[in-house]
């Protein structure tokens, strides 16, 4: 991912492009890497990300395996677009996907239509205003759909009941509330942040707790 400079996998930025499409509203959301970026590889960087946007539903992994030795991997690509089509999703990718573009009509339109580049700039994830260029659809209708991506548009945690409508939380309850919660989940402060990132506008420890219990069950 551009995140690692080309160098490295960077795990942190899937985290921060999902991060950046919560907090725009949108709630499916489903990150697709390949399953080998779960093995051990000094060139894949702070794997716990991974591991806490899974338990919330927001990351799956592609089939692969190994066979004698060699790695066989399930074009992700077809994947994406499988998953955008069944769900009417954006595709957040710099892949062009132009080997793709005669599979089938219906890839053809979401290729041309429902690809969404991006860009960092040190940790700030960066989306273009008009993704389909001047006189296309700006970034904000483009995005309606619910945003997905390589990233595709899958299935997402919602909030719950009744709360869509809350004001945010204010900088200082929210360092208030991590202080707390770190205090009584001493060592998991991924988790902490995870779940008040996840839940911005509760303000209730207690039902924050129960948040991060229900992710160890």
């Amino acid at each position: 991912m551009s995140h690692g400079l080309g160098h490295f996998f960077s795990c942190r930025g899937i985290a921060v492009a999902v991060q950046h499409f919560w907090d725009r509203g949108h709630r499916n959301i489903s990150a697709l890497i390949p399953q080998w970026r779960q093995k051990s590889d000094p060139r894949i960087k702070e794997k716990h990300y991974l591991t806490e946007l899974q338990t919330v539903g927001l990351l799956h992994y592609t089939p692969s395996r190994e066979v004698l030795g060699k790695r066989i991997s399930s074009y992700d690509d077809r994947l994406i677009l499988q998953l955008a089509q069944k769900t009417d999703g954006v595709i957040v990718t710099n892949d062009n996907l132009r080997d793709l573009l005669d599979e089938s009509v219906v890839w053809r339109d979401i290729i041309r239509k429902r690809l969404l580049q991006y860009t960092f700039v040190g940790d700030l994830f960066m989306v273009p205003d008009d993704p389909l260029g001047r006189g296309g659809t700006e970034v904000l209708n483009f995005r309606d759909r619910t945003a997905g991506g390589a990233l595709g548009d899958g299935t997402g945690r919602r909030p719950p009941a009744g709360r869509a409508q809350r004001e945010n939380r204010t900088a200082e309850q929210t360092s208030e509330l991590r202080m707390k919660l770190c205090q009584v989940f001493p060592g998991q402060d991924n988790m902490v942040t995870l779940q008040l990132q996840l839940h911005p506008a509760e303000t209730d420890v207690n039902l924050l707790s129960s948040f991060i219990l229900e992710q160890q069950d």
